[in-house]
């Protein structure tokens, strides 16, 4: 397959355009979730302590967008508290909060997401994966929350043997049009009947509630020979350092309403190993540069200069997301 060269200058822009305006009517349905004093309203909200570690304990914190971000001291992950409450959540995932980032920024640029995301994200993991040789008809494919789907389809168009779970209706009925099997629900409710080769979840743990649960029931429908991929929000990239201290909000990564933890390398890394698995390899995939460059309204950067920056980022694992491709350990079973 042809690749995008990972050397290309991305903009986030290029793959969620006019993401301020869904970010400005998201502003507007969130509303209900706040008093007149434009705080949280405890109805929709949990306090809690840290999501991977459980310490209640944290070495600083801060606020953006009525969100209280805090770092724990003991693991170094970036969580929210209080955080919006499960059902709140579930309802932003599945109503008009999601809807309009699939209608207005995704959907309609579906094919240019594909040709930007979805063949590196194929390319990378297909080279990780030890049963290449093997027809990719005979290989099963899971993309869980899967959006619009712009990775499963890369797979299918190559002849892989698809499906997706995802909770949005809008992004499901896309997915289906598309000819992708689709679970409609959580992925708590997905059936354990079948084993798959390529397990995927880009940018789906940093929203799930119970991370253990979710990494133990991937590693259940793993095949032995499989493998895991997941992407996360990195708490400890130079984006989330800027952020924290400029008090800036970067309308990205830093989503308090929707992403309730953001891990650090150490963190990722043993929910993980936790749950049987075995890394393959790690890396942070950023757009730390550019993300804070429209922040500063700095345009007149090159882009061949910010790229070669964000390069240098990524080698120190400062990158804003963090990507892990992962295997099973053996005589391990969940």
């Amino acid at each position: 397959m042809n690749e995008n060269k990972e050397n290309n200058y991305i903009k986030s822009d290029f793959i969620k355009p006019y993401f301020s305006t869904v970010k400005e009517r998201w502003h507007h349905l969130l509303s209900k979730y706040f008093n007149d004093d434009g705080n949280l309203s405890e109805i929709f909200t949990t306090k809690t302590n840290c999501p991977h570690c459980t310490c209640h304990d944290f070495k600083e914190k801060f606020e953006l967008n009525k969100f209280i971000h805090q770092t724990c001291i003991n693991c170094d992950c970036v969580y929210v508290s209080p955080r919006l409450n499960d059902s709140a959540l579930e309802e932003l995932y599945s109503d008009d909060y999601y809807s309009e980032l699939y209608a207005t920024s995704m959907i309609p640029f579906f094919e240019r997401r594909k040709k930007l995301i979805g063949i590196n994200k194929f390319n990378q993991t297909i080279s990780h994966f030890s049963k290449i040789n093997i027809f990719p008809s005979q290989i099963n494919v899971l993309d869980i929350g899967a959006g619009v789907g712009e990775v499963i389809c890369t797979f299918q168009d190559q002849g892989f043997n698809c499906e997706a779970t995802e909770m949005n209706k809008k992004a499901v009925s896309f997915l289906r049009s598309k000819q992708i099997i689709v679970f409609d629900g959580i992925f708590d409710d997905f059936p354990e009947k079948n084993k798959y080769d390529i397990i995927m979840a880009w940018g789906v743990v940093e929203h799930v509630i119970n991370p253990k649960n979710f990494l133990n029931k991937a590693f259940r429908l793993l095949n032995d020979e499989g493998i895991f991929v997941s992407e996360v929000p990195n708490s400890q990239s130079l984006l989330v350092d800027y952020c924290r201290e400029n008090k800036k909000d970067p309308t990205r990564i830093l989503m308090g309403e929707q992403h309730i933890l953001l891990y650090s390398i150490s963190a990722y890394e043993e929910l993980h190993t936790k749950s049987g698995f075995e890394k393959i390899h790690i890396q942070t995939n950023g757009l730390d540069l550019e993300t804070i460059l429209s922040i500063e309204k700095q345009n007149a950067i090159n882009d061949n200069l910010v790229l070669n920056l964000q390069k240098q980022i990524d080698l120190y694992m400062k990158g804003d997301l963090i990507r892990g491709f992962w295997k099973k350990k053996s005589n391990i079973k969940f």
